[in-house]
């Protein structure tokens, strides 16, 4: 019973042993994929920063790239999908290449309440800061239309300041031969 024992206990340790060294392994496979594409991904981003589906199919016609999320064990059409979901009103999403890979890792690990309620927190999070961006936007173009009127309305006080200066004699002397106003300006009888 001893031997045995001892021999289990070998037998445990030597495959929690393998465990981590396969872990680590897969944890280094998967790194070095993501860090790759990562590479790949903002050396041909034309100054974006973002991917975009386009972009990704022109990306995943290099056999490199199709090996390296191979890698991840992600297909084609699984980063296709990816895209889809983001698609509104037609419009083609640009994602944040590195918001991308780390979607890409999530997608094909076992999904947990955390992982859902972070990716929900972040997407809340990054249209608060759209909405915020986008009020901005409106509140400068509002403040310069504001001043671009208070400008105008300057100038038209200016230009009806100087036409009644120069009218103002013409207007003295043409008020002085009106015969209405001679009739209120004699003696009432």
């Amino acid at each position: 019973n001893i031997l045995t024992g001892i021999c289990v206990a070998t037998a445990n340790k030597s495959a929690e042993d393998d465990m981590e060294i396969s872990m680590h392994e897969e944890l280094t496979k998967h790194n070095s994929a993501v860090a790759s594409l990562q590479r790949i991904f903002h050396e041909y981003d034309d100054g974006f920063k973002t991917l975009t589906a386009s972009r990704l199919t022109r990306h995943l016609k290099n056999p490199t790239v199709r090996a390296y999320f191979k890698k991840l064990d992600l297909e084609p059409w699984h980063l296709h999908r990816f895209f889809d979901i983001f698609r509104s009103d037609g419009m083609e999403p640009a994602i944040d290449i590195d918001k991308f890979m780390r979607g890409c890792l999530r997608l094909r690990c076992t999904v947990k309440n955390i992982d859902l309620m972070a990716a929900v927190h972040e997407e809340t999070r990054n249209t608060e800061q759209r909405y915020q961006d986008f009020q901005r936007a409106v509140v400068g173009m509002l403040d310069e239309e504001s001043t671009r009127n208070t400008k105008r309305h300057m100038q038209l006080q200016g230009s009806i300041s100087q036409l009644l200066t120069r009218m103002s004699p013409d207007w003295q002397r043409s008020a002085n031969k009106s015969p209405d106003l001679q009739q209120s300006e004699s003696p009432v009888e």
